[in-house]
């Protein structure tokens, strides 16, 4: 029994000397290179659903990591009920944070952050070895109350912003206040009377929505068709699709554009 222990213990050492090493890794990609371990999109709705600096949330977690790892091995080496209940409250309060975050992306946008995903499942796996090797250990009611307050804070904090869902209607047009191609296909759609149909969004409330597809340029248009979203992007084509004829052209080479107030960041 105390091979297998000593065994269990190690693998819980190299997997969060693993969390550390690819926490550290993506903070040093990140700062120095400008890229990341995750090349998807998907890694962009982390920065708004959670209001935090992407360096920040690196520098928490790494420190998560290493604060496990010490309270593991001075666990080990006194068996110190209060060692063990930091440790699990740790491990809970992470797993309520990962697990949150990676539903709202994957209910809400049907998309995955694969880094969120693999932070998660070496987190879970700590947490179910950790579990397994120390099942005969208990703890008291008040800190089983504490570690649940401490869940539900989280789960707050996660919740307390949610992306924007697609408006009802089958057209939806996607503007910047600051783009006069926008303006522009405002005043012809409300001099045609169209208004009444079409959703009207501004980008800010849609913008991970838009950053997750990599449309790069305003006004957007969004046709809801049965079980699928056809997207418009740039004046001229918005306007084809309004069937709204182009005779004063307000952006220069509106399409194409390299940068101006219609370019979307």
């Amino acid at each position: 029994m105390k091979r297998k222990k000593n065994w269990g213990f190690k693998l819980l050492i190299v997997l969060l000397i693993i969390s550390i090493v690819l926490i550290s890794t993506e903070y040093f990609l990140n700062n120095f290179f400008h890229t990341s371990i995750c090349q998807n999109n998907a890694c962009l709705i982390t920065d708004y659903l959670i209001d935090i600096d992407r360096n920040f949330l690196l520098i928490l977690a790494l420190i998560y990591f290493l604060m496990l790892l010490i309270f593991l091995l001075l666990f080990n080496y006194s068996q110190g009920d209060v060692f063990f209940f930091f440790i699990l409250f740790f491990l809970n309060i992470a797993l309520i944070f990962d697990t949150q975050l990676i539903l709202k992306m994957f209910l809400e946008f049907n998309i995955i952050c694969w880094f969120c995903l693999s932070v998660f499942l070496l987190n879970l796996s700590i947490f179910v070895l950790f579990m397994i090797l120390y099942k005969n250990k208990k703890i008291s009611l008040s800190q089983f109350l504490f570690i649940f307050i401490g869940m539900v804070v989280i789960y707050i904090l996660l919740n307390h912003k949610s992306i924007t869902k697609l408006p009802s209607s089958n057209y939806i047009l996607v503007y910047s206040e600051n783009c006069p191609a926008c303006k522009d296909v405002l005043e012809k759609i409300s001099n045609k009377n169209t208004l009444k149909s079409i959703s009207l969004v501004p980008i800010y409330k849609l913008y991970p929505f838009i950053k997750i597809f990599d449309i790069q340029k305003v006004p957007i248009l969004l046709i809801k068709e049965k079980n699928r979203i056809e997207i418009y992007s740039g004046y001229d084509d918005v306007l084809k699709q309004l069937s709204i004829p182009d005779n004063e052209p307000i952006c220069t080479n509106k399409n194409n554009q390299t940068g101006g107030l219609c370019v979307i960041p």
